[in-house]
């Protein structure tokens, strides 16, 4: 019996593969996928097998492709909007001691 790759997995290599769970910081979105996609900017995956990546939410940041985990943004510095890619700095006479 054939079966499809499912989604949160790769079947690279031909019919005879076995399926691979995308690794943390990439995602399969849907089924027979050959390859993980990297989760783009702004985004993360936690876990092994992902389906979907999440937003970073206010107060931290993925400035990259394929993060495990977004970063909160250091002390002087602020996300206020999901989805956040960098920090910005607080003005002059601005200070935060969270973001």
């Amino acid at each position: 019996r054939c079966e499809r790759c499912p989604r949160g997995h790769s079947c690279a290599g031909g019919p005879s593969a076995s399926f691979v769970a995308c690794d943390k910081g990439t995602f399969a979105n849907e089924s027979a996928m050959s390859s993980c996609h990297l989760c783009p900017e702004g985004y993360f995956a936690s876990e092994v097998g992902s389906v979907a990546c999440s937003p970073c939410v206010p107060g931290m940041v993925a400035p990259n492709k394929g993060m495990e985990s977004c970063r909160r943004c250091e002390p002087g510095s602020y996300r206020f909007s999901p989805r956040g890619t960098q920090c910005e700095s607080c003005g002059n006479n601005q200070i935060t001691s969270e973001s």
